[in-house]
Parts: structure tokens; C-alpha cells; sequence
């Protein structure tokens, strides 16, 4: 071993920091966290620091039941889901519950494991715990106090104050940090081999055999093996000359921590989420110090792990361009997992560099260079899915159902990526960071330099206007300001994710400064545990409308059909292929207002054809509700699937319910009908009624005559988060009968309310039909009339007639008409007609490299080109044969009969390397989606795209995997020689001679 200077630290970076640490006192206070506990743990001796670290044979835990606690069950869960306390210096071995105060297990395990862990006469006391659990009488899984311990032992002390020390040792010189770091990495190492987490921890013992890991899994491994590695890089200098470590330490900790955990990230016992593992190879390689290391992790960051199956093991260049959205979204689904990657891979563009210059190997260029621009998305997403300033859609696992809670990336990410690019926008985001002035908020703060041209950047960000993330598949309607801010988000893009819900076509609302209609956001455990799949993640549980009774079983995205913003009007429609029974799954959705009087309201119409019966749910925020023209009946035994069901019991899947039983809780298909309690009923009433949450601020849903034969309430819980309310009251609209397809309309008009409501009627103008409402909306500033209809067949009500499908007059209290939206070819009415030349279709006939902009020569020359650019900035660009579109920014007209449109993403929706070909038929390694679930159902978004190579381009029909490791593409041609193994590929969701559909917005001003 030959030790080395800090790698991740260079020498000028670590002088000013100390330099900074004697001179500033804003320095000062942030390294003083780090200081503060580095001087707790330099205080033990080194026997005691050895002593306190437990052996592998001790079983780690992250939970010690999903049941919570033995007396006080999930009660414990509202401190959080890690919230048994502990201290191990004041009381080893204990966990107190924060509900009651009372401690487990009741037997000493510090005695039972100086016995070896043999003695079991020291197993006393009614909560006893060997370390593999104590069993309850009743129920199927144990309480793994001790593993618990272990787990958090490691996590929140061990692993932290290895890292403090060594960066303490960085931040004064002094060796005594330094030689306390190396008492514990020495003493890591020596067991750091026989440390397995699938022999070694609860959740393998109970649940997943296969579950892998080291000291704790593997996705949260990767986090402990990048910490070490920091930590010895930091010392590795100090620890050859500490003569009382030993003349073997430096070789120890080299072989048995850092190359063993190396080791592991193939052998898939490190391995997290995407960047997550990459990021420890990274540190681990420049700990070593090793330049033959250093040029193979190059390799396998950049061109992927030899020989390894599997998305995780690609290379960063490969996944930054099939499994990120356009706009920078990981393939997770969930914001929160989704920030992951956003955070990991630029942070890793220093590291790589650093590796180079390690590897003195002229031969491996920084690759990443032409990719700066997906990197720079990856860090500007965060901000456009913010609503009312608090809150990031609980999309999947993400958020809660309450709370204010923001997803965003790292400064360290924004600035990593910023040094690369100097990105207007991520320079913005800086600033908005750096907004309360602080130059220093974090150890990494200490180190680095200063950014030049930052001080020029706009310190704000832009307010934020309606958007649609057309890829990622999320349009967020947002009216108004202060108070008076309303926000609206309907999630329509795929979900083929561990951490996606069985929730296409979900909505959320947000006004009165709170969450309207929430999500219930991240589950109890995203593990195998029943609520967690047979409700937080199940459709039943969403704002949606099930399907016979069970849980949305395909997980492919769906299209967007409209887009519209204003001053006054936002608007949405989309489409999801949800059910295979449901031909038609379609909402549209409306926020309606500026927000400057009050707030705006909502128009959700919910359009289903397919299966026997619907449920349209609902569920409003938690506040005492009240009904309005409706009278429901007592509260019903039982749950919504019947009043002999209890509580909780998967009726529909009884084998899910066996204590033997082959499957996860995953598999259940149901809708978790069992999981809605306190029922009550209704008769249908004939007129429009309401439900009001909140006697002051909240909600009113105004249901108008729909299809509905039968009206319930239920109670559903929540997941026991901090700040989570217990449960939820959802109001169920049920419509079914003997016919087959069976087709329903839904409707609701959505109240945010501020003390006193600001509607005054809703009523339904029409007569009933498929996928069609007119509804208006009286209010104190008159009165709006809103029609929506299949754009094939329009409708007719009150003295209107709308071709197209969405028309919205709005008119004083006279009752004059003087504002109006079409999207459609023609609206007519009391006071009003006006038409609009939609829909176009058109061919394409140029596009730009990256395919942002396009030349449309259209079918027929519009009457007024001029007017036809300006209707269609802010709406779709569809592509028909697929399910690609854009937003459309700007238009020109190019002569007579063609139009320049800009578009908010590129035509690049992935690209891969060819492996073989066979005719028509082509396959690759490379991963274009990830096959979560085993699922084949989820590449409609690629099918009808495509693929160019050279100088050729052919469409791909259809697409699946290939296990173990690729897809079988199948084309419509057989292709030329463009087309041959190791040729790179890209898959474009649009090209020339692609026929595109475009529906201009109309507007009409008196």
C-alpha cells in the first residue's frame, strides 16, 4: 500500500477551508457540526471505540415490525417510521417506545452477547430478543428489537461519526481525529468480509430470501461504502505512520473494506438506485489511489460493468439517454426517487475528472461532455412541479398527505453542474439558494471556490405559470397568487417503476393554502407490507375511477389530448390505457378564474367505456365535513366490500391472506374495497349537491346529475407519517348494471373555499350523454358556461352548440358574454359564435439537429396563418401512429400553407446499441425502459417511433424485453446495411414525413 494525498480533497481546497475556518465565523458555525461530533467519539479510548462496534453476527433490522410497537401498535408510526429511541452510551441494547416510555427488549443482550450469543438462560423478561426477534403470541412475524439497535447503531453513530472524524481531521490537522477514524476503520474492515445482510437481517429472514447487502441492504450500502471511502481517503497518509493502528492496518482497511465493497457492487450487494453505486465506485476507486482502479471504474461508470445484467450496471451516457423524461426525470416516477440520480450523477462529474487525472490515461476522454445538456435538466426540474410554494405532487412514493413538503436537488448538484455549463437557469436556482446569504450551509460549502458570473445571475426565479412536462407525463394547472393561489395536477405518464403507484390519470388540488384533494403520499413502508400495496399504492386509494373492483393493472402512460393556459382559463385532457376492459379512460379537468377576487375552481369530468362497474373516489382534506342536499344514512358495518368483510381482509385474494403464502402483497390485484370503512349511503339525488370539508377555509365539491346510481362516505387511513392526519373521508360515486361495455361521465366542480363560498349554483344543462356535461357555474361575478365533448360528435344545450371537444363562455352578471375559449371548430351561442380552423394535420418536412424545431407543411392552407401561429403556442403537437408529443412554444407561418414550430423538448426519446440483426427484427443490450415486475406491457411509449442510424430511418412497430438484458425491436422493413451490430441507433419521436396533429386555441374577447 502506498498511501496517497486526499483525492476527493486536493491540497489547495483543504487550505481553504482551514484558512476560512480561522478567519470566518459563518465557517466556523458550519463546521462546527462536524467538530462537534468528532469530539464526542476522539473522547473514548481506542478499546472502547472497538468494543462498541457489533459483530456480523448480530441480525440488523430497519424496522422492528411493521406492526409498530407490541403495546402501542402503529400508534408509533406518527413519530416517524424509524422513531424507536435510543442511546447507546447512556443504555446499549435498548429501545424505548415514544409513545408509551416504556423499553425493549426486557432481557440484557450486552450479557447475552459477551456469552457468544449461547447463554439463553440470560433470555428473561416478557419482550426476550436472541437478536433474531421476539415472537407474539399471536401474528405471524416477530419484533426485532435488537436488530433494530444494530441497524441504527450503524447507521446514525458508527458510519457518522467514522466520516466526522476523519473530516475533522481534514478541517484542524489534528491527528488525534485522524488516528480515532483509523481505530474504527481497522476494526470495520476486520469483519467488514463476513458481513451479509441475507444472513444477517430480518427483512431475508422474513420476507425477500433474496435480499442483499453488507452491514445494512444494498441500496442504503452504498451509502456506507461511499462514507468509508471518504473517511480513508481523507486518513489514509496518517494511518502508515500511527504505529499504535499496526503495520498491517493500511493493508486491513485497502483489502477487506474498500476492495471488498468494490467487489460487491457486481456481485449486486451494493446496489441502489441509479447513481447510487456508481457514486460509491467512484469514491472507493479514489481512496485506493490505484490508477490501474482508477482507469477500470472509468470504464465501468462510463461504458458499464462488464458482463452485468441489468439497467444499474449501464454506463452514465446510456441511461441519461433512455431512462431520464426530456425534461430530466429519472425512470423512478417518483419525485422524491427521482431526485435521486439528480443529485448523484452531477456530483459525480468532478469525482470522474479526478479519476482521470489518477489514471494518467490520455485514452479515456471525459465522455461526458456531449451530454451536459441532460445533466443540466436533470438538476432544473424540481422547481416546475412546485405547487402554492409548499408542495411537490405526492406522485408514487413521494410526499405526504398533508405536510408542506418540496422535492429539489442539491446546491452541490446545481453547482456541479453549473461549473461544467453556466447555465442561465441553474445559476438562477443558485441564487434563489443562496438567498439568505449565507456562503456556507454545508461541510462541502468549506472547500469550494468561488463561482464565477453567479453574481449577474436573475436572483429569482420566474413565477410560476401552468406547465405540462410532456414527456414525464404531468400537467400542473396553476391560477393566482397569495390566498388566493389554486394549483391542480393530473399525473398521465408511465409508471414503470417499484416506487410508481397503480394511479394513471390521478389528481390533486391544492388552494386555501392547503392540500385540497391530497395524495396520500409515501406509504407506510415501501416494503412488502399489505396496507402499503393493497391501499397506499392502490388505485382505490387515488383520487380515480376503479374499474370492476380492482387496481389498475397496466402501468404504460397515456397520451395527452389538450392543453390550454390564460389568465382565466387552464385546462387539461388525457387519456390512459389503464384497464384492458376500458376502451375509453379519459379526464379533463379545468381551473377556472384569475385568483385575484377568489380563488379559481375546478371542473373535473371523468369519462370511462369499458367493464361493468365505476367508481369515481374522491377525498377531500382533513377537516369535520358537512353535506348539502343529501341526506346519508348511519355509518354500516363492515368496509365498502361488504358488511360482512372486516377491516383490512383481502377477500378477493385469500391467499394473500395465508401465513404461508408464495406472494408478496405486490401481486394483489383488488382495489382495496376492505380498506374504506364506516360507510355510509345515499340515495342519488336528483339535483346537484354538495359536500363541504371545513366550516371556514376548505373544500366544496359540487356533484352535478351524473351517471351515478349509488353515493357513499368512507373512512380511509393514512399512512402514520409526521404531520399525516389518521384518516380521510372519501366520497364514492358508483355506477353499474347488467350492460357490457358499460360507459359512465363523472362530473365534480371543486370549491377552494375562504371563508365564505364564492359559488352560488352549479347546474347540468344538458340531457346526458357519453363523455359529454354542459355545466354553469354561477358565481358573485356572473356566471360560467362550460361544455365538453367528444370532439367527434360535439354537443348541443341551453341554445350552444360546441364542435370540438372543450368550449368555456364566461359572462357578467347581466349575463353578457364577453370572454370565451374553443378548442374545437366552432362555437355558438346567446351573444356569441366564432370559429377556429381546427384540428390541423400536417406532414413534417424539416427539423433541426436535436428535433426542437420543426417545419409542418399542412394539409389545407388556413384561412389566416398569422392567427393560426398565434392559437398554437401553449398546445399540443401530437404525433399520430404514436404516443409522443410536445408543447409547442412559438409559431411562425412559413408562406401560405406551412408553419415553424418550436418545441419544448427534442425528437430523442432514447438510443442504444445494436447487437444483432434479423430481417425486420433487431436486438440490443442496451436497457430502453426498466422491466420492473417482469411487466412486457410498458414500451407503448417508443412503439410507432423512429429508429435512425447513418443515413436510414425505419418505425418500430413494437418493442419487448429480452431477457436477460435488452429488447427485441421488431420494424416495419426489413433494413439496410445502416443497421449492423455495435452501429449506435437512435429512437426519435419524430422525423420527417411523420404526419403530426395540431389543435389551435381560439379566443373570443368582447
Amino acid at each position: 500500500m502506498t498511501a496517497h494525498p486526499p483525492f476527493l480533497r486536493t491540497a489547495e481546497e483543504i487550505a481553504r477551508a482551514r484558512d476560512r475556518l480561522e478567519r470566518l465565523p459563518a465557517a466556523r458555525e458550519v463546521a462546527e457540526r462536524t467538530l462537534a461530533l468528532a469530539d464526542r467519539w476522539v473522547a473514548f479510548s481506542d478499546a472502547s471505540l472497538r468494543a462498541i462496534v457489533p459483530p456480523p453476527e448480530v441480525p440488523r433490522a430497519f424496522n422492528t415490525s411493521f406492526e409498530g410497537c407490541p403495546i402501542h401498535g402503529r400508534a408509533l408510526f406518527a413519530y416517524g417510521n424509524y422513531s424507536w429511541r435510543f442511546d447507546p452510551f447512556a443504555a446499549p441494547w435498548k429501545l424505548t417506545c415514544p409513545v408509551g416510555g416504556e423499553t425493549y427488549p426486557s432481557n440484557d443482550f450486552a450479557a447475552f452477547l459477551a456469552s457468544g450469543m449461547h447463554d439463553r438462560r440470560l433470555l428473561t423478561g416478557p419482550y426476550a430478543d436472541d437478536g433474531r426477534g421476539w415472537q407474539p403470541p399471536t401474528g405471524d412475524h416477530k419484533h426485532w428489537f435488537v436488530a433494530y439497535y444494530c441497524h441504527w447503531l450503524w447507521q446514525d453513530h458508527l458510519i457518522p461519526a467514522t466520516l466526522a472524524l476523519a473530516r475533522a481531521y481534514l478541517l484542524t490537522s489534528d491527528e488525534a481525529y485522524a488516528h480515532k477514524a483509523g481505530v474504527l476503520l481497522t476494526r470495520i474492515a476486520e469483519d467488514y468480509p463476513r458481513m451479509d445482510i441475507n444472513r444477517q437481517s430480518r427483512y431475508a429472514a422474513e420476507f425477500v430470501p433474496s435480499y442483499t447487502g453488507k452491514i445494512v441492504n444494498a441500496i442504503w450500502e452504498t451509502g456506507t461504502a461511499r462514507d468509508l471511502a471518504e473517511a480513508w481517503d481523507a486518513i489514509n497518509q496518517t494511518v502508515l505512520a500511527d504505529a499504535a493502528l499496526g503495520a498491517d492496518a493500511a493493508t486491513l482497511v485497502e483489502r477487506d473494506l474498500l476492495r471488498e465493497a468494490l467487489a460487491a457492487i457486481p456481485q449486486r450487494r451494493i446496489l441502489g438506485n441509479y447513481g447510487m453505486h456508481q457514486q460509491a465506485a467512484a469514491y472507493l476507486a479514489l481512496a485506493l489511489g490505484d490508477p490501474d482502479q482508477a482507469a477500470a471504474t472509468i470504464r465501468n461508470l462510463l461504458l458499464g460493468w462488464p458482463g452485468m445484467d441489468g439497467f444499474q450496471y449501464e454506463g452514465i451516457p446510456a441511461v441519461l439517454a433512455n431512462l431520464f423524461s426530456a425534461e430530466g426525470i429519472s425512470y423512478e416516477t417518483a419525485p422524491g426517487y427521482a431526485s435521486i440520480p439528480s443529485n448523484m450523477l452531477p456530483a459525480l462529474l468532478e469525482p470522474l475528472r479526478r479519476l482521470q487525472d489518477l489514471a494518467a490515461h490520455a485514452a479515456l476522454p471525459h465522455v461526458l461532455a456531449e451530454h451536459m445538456t441532460r445533466l443540466a435538466a436533470l438538476v432544473t426540474w424540481p422547481p416546475r412541479l412546485v405547487c402554492l410554494g409548499q408542495w411537490t405532487p405526492a406522485i408514487g412514493d413521494s410526499g405526504t398527505a398533508a405536510a408542506p413538503s418540496i422535492t429539489d436537488v442539491s446546491r452541490e448538484a446545481l453547482r456541479a453542474v453549473y461549473e461544467q455549463t453556466g447555465d442561465a437557469a441553474v445559476a438562477t436556482r443558485l441564487r434563489a439558494m443562496a438567498k439568505d446569504g449565507a456562503a456556507f450551509q454545508h461541510y462541502g460549502d468549506l472547500f469550494a471556490g468561488a463561482l464565477p458570473g453567479l453574481a449577474a445571475a436573475t436572483p429569482e426565479p420566474a413565477p410560476l405559470e401552468s406547465d405540462v412536462l410532456t414527456d414525464y407525463g404531468l400537467a400542473i394547472l396553476r391560477s393566482g397568487a397569495g390566498r388566493g393561489a389554486t394549483a391542480l395536477t393530473v399525473h398521465y405518464g408511465r409508471a414503470n417503476a417499484g416506487h410508481a403507484h397503480a394511479d394513471r390519470l390521478n389528481l390533486e388540488f391544492f388552494g386555501a393554502g392547503r392540500k385540497l384533494i391530497p395524495d396520500l403520499g409515501y406509504p407506510q413502508f415501501a416494503a412488502d407490507d399489505k396496507r402499503a400495496n393493497a391501499w397506499d399504492r392502490n388505485t382505490g386509494s387515488h383520487t380515480l375511477v376503479v374499474v370492476d373492483g380492482q387496481a389498475q393493472p397496466s402501468r404504460n402512460g397515456g397520451d395527452l389530448l389538450l392543453f390550454a393556459r390564460s389568465p382565466w382559463l387552464q385546462a387539461v385532457a388525457a387519456n390512459a390505457p389503464a384497464y384492458p376492459q376500458a376502451e375509453t379512460y379519459e379526464r379533463t379537468t379545468l381551473l377556472i378564474g384569475d385568483g385575484e377576487r377568489t380563488p379559481a375552481y375546478a371542473v373535473d369530468l371523468f369519462h370511462v367505456r369499458g367493464g361493468r362497474r365505476h367508481d369515481y373516489r374522491l377525498h377531500g382534506p382533513d377537516l369535520p365535513i358537512q353535506a348539502e342536499n343529501v341526506a346519508f344514512g348511519p355509518e354500516l358495518p363492515g368496509t365498502l366490500a361488504g358488511p360482512d368483510i372486516p377491516l383490512e381482509l383481502l377477500w378477493d385474494d385469500p391467499a394473500l391472506e395465508q401465513p404461508d403464502r408464495a406472494r408478496s402483497f405486490g401481486t394483489y390485484a383488488g382495489c382495496g374495497d376492505s380498506f374504506l370503512y364506516g360507510i355510509q349511503a345515499a340515495q342519488t339525488p336528483s339535483d346537484t349537491w354538495r359536500l363541504r370539508w371545513g366550516a371556514d377555509d376548505g373544500l366544496r365539491v359540487h356533484v352535478p346529475p351524473s351517471d351515478a346510481a349509488q353515493v357513499f362516505l368512507a373512512w380511509g387511513d393514512v399512512p402514520r407519517r409526521p404531520g399525516n392526519p389518521e384518516r380521510l373521508r372519501y366520497l364514492i360515486l358508483r355506477h353499474d348494471g347488467a350492460t357490457d361495455p358499460l360507459e359512465s361521465t363523472f362530473a365534480s366542480v371543486l370549491e377552494p373555499v375562504i371563508g365564505v363560498p364564492a359559488i352560488q349554483a352549479v347546474e347540468r344543462l344538458d340531457s346526458g350523454g357519453p363523455g359529454a356535461i354542459a355545466l354553469r357555474v354561477t358565481h358573485g361575478d356572473g356566471n360560467d358556461t362550460i361544455l365538453i365533448a367528444d370532439p367527434e360528435h360535439g354537443l348541443q344545450a341551453a341554445g350552444f352548440r360546441l364542435a370540438g371537444r372543450l368550449a368555456v363562455v364566461r359572462a357578467d352578471r347581466a349575463g353578457a358574454p364577453y370572454a370565451a375559449y374553443l378548442s374545437g371548430r366552432s362555437l355558438q351561442g346567446p351573444g356569441i359564435a366564432f370559429t377556429s380552423t381546427a384540428p390541423l394535420r400536417g406532414t413534417i418536412s424539416g427539423v433541426d439537429a436535436e428535433g426542437r424545431e420543426v417545419v409542418i407543411d399542412l394539409q389545407e392552407p388556413p384561412a389566416a396563418p398569422d392567427g393560426v401561429a398565434r392559437g398554437l403556442t401553449g398546445t399540443v403537437f401530437a404525433v399520430e401512429g404514436n404516443h409522443q408529443c410536445a408543447l409547442i412554444l412559438s409559431a411562425d407561418p412559413v408562406g401560405p400553407q406551412a408553419l415553424r414550430l418550436r418545441l419544448d423538448r427534442t425528437a430523442l426519446v432514447g438510443r442504444l446499441t445494436i447487437e444483432a440483426v434479423h430481417g425486420a427484427t433487431i436486438t440490443t443490450r442496451t436497457t430502453l425502459y426498466p422491466p420492473f415486475g417482469g411487466r412486457d406491457d410498458i414500451g407503448r411509449h417508443l412503439e410507432g417511433t423512429w429508429l435512425a442510424a447513418s443515413h436510414a430511418t425505419c418505425r418500430l412497430d413494437a418493442i419487448s424485453i429480452r431477457p436477460p438484458q435488452g429488447h427485441t425491436l421488431k420494424l416495419d422493413a426489413a433494413v439496410d446495411d445502416a443497421f449492423v451490430p455495435n452501429a449506435v441507433a437512435n429512437l426519435l419521436a419524430w422525423h420527417v414525413g411523420a404526419r403530426v396533429r395540431l389543435t389551435p386555441a381560439a379566443w373570443w374577447a368582447r
